[in-house]
């Protein structure tokens, strides 16, 4: 018979922790698309639909461009919205990766009027800020 020594055995349990790290490594998400770069330079934003209406859901579709006009993938996006005329508090939205430099924010603007909505984009280790006016029907 083959005697096995303590060593052995702490080898093997040490084996078989491994074995258990490496499995779950193996089960994690995979990682986010990495950030193209280039820091943002330009903000667009589009809200669907175009005329709005208080009390209803308005998607913003935004684009992030770098200096040479491509996309800026991986950034971190979100909206404020405050209404002009009104002190009612403000509104605000983190915007998902839809890809390839595009963003897509929803909000839920409860009164009609004025609304400036503030767009911060952080990607390429720079900040980049854009305002915008929404006009709630």
């Amino acid at each position: 018979m083959t005697r096995v020594s303590s060593t052995d055995w702490r080898l093997l349990a040490l084996a078989r922790a491994l074995l258990a790290v490496a499995s779950l490594a193996a089960c994690a998400p995979a990682p986010a698309a990495p950030a193209s770069g280039k820091p943002p330079a330009a903000v667009t934003l589009t809200p669907e639909p175009t005329a709005p209406v208080a009390d209803q859901d308005v998607t913003l579709k935004i684009r992030l461009a770098d200096a040479d006009a491509k996309g800026v993938p991986g950034a971190k996006v979100k909206v404020s919205a405050t209404h002009t005329e009104m002190a009612h508090g403000s509104l605000e939205a983190d915007a998902s990766d839809a890809g390839s430099g595009d963003y897509v924010a929803k909000l839920k603007p409860n009164m009609a009027g004025t609304w400036k909505l503030t767009v911060t984009a952080q990607g390429g280790g720079a900040t980049k800020r854009a305002d915008f006016e929404l006009q709630v029907r």
